[in-house]
């Protein structure tokens, strides 16, 4: 099982009129990491957006913030969640939520979907 985590932004003729939905960010990654981001507070912001209200990215900046610091802060801690059955680790899940974040400041509008 695993969690895809998607950002898209409508895009608009001159008009005003839709055209599409553009995908602008897209990771998967393992649900064996749900305890490290509970632990870290980053499996709502992640995995369950919509418990925290996010609909679109910049609502995720802050809990993702506060989160990857938590995550590097005790890494040692974290590192002790890493799954037994090797599929996953600490840096998957430090890379996921940093490239989650650095794309939801680059898309702050985009719409937020995840998928589990």
């Amino acid at each position: 099982m695993s969690l895809t985590i998607y950002l898209d932004i409508n895009l608009y003729d001159k008009h005003g009129r839709f055209i599409q939905t553009e995908n602008v960010f897209c990771e998967n990654i393992t649900h064996n990491l749900n305890k490290m981001a509970r632990e870290a507070d980053l499996y709502q912001v992640m995995w369950c957006p919509e418990e925290l209200d996010i609909e679109v990215a910049s609502d995720a900046v802050t809990p993702l913030i506060s989160g990857i610091q938590k995550l590097v802060h005790y890494q040692n801690e974290m590192e002790k969640l890493n799954p037994e059955n090797g599929w996953g680790n600490f840096d998957n899940l430090l890379n996921v939520a940093t490239n989650y974040l650095n794309a939801a400041l680059r898309y702050p509008e985009s719409n937020v979907t995840a998928c589990r």
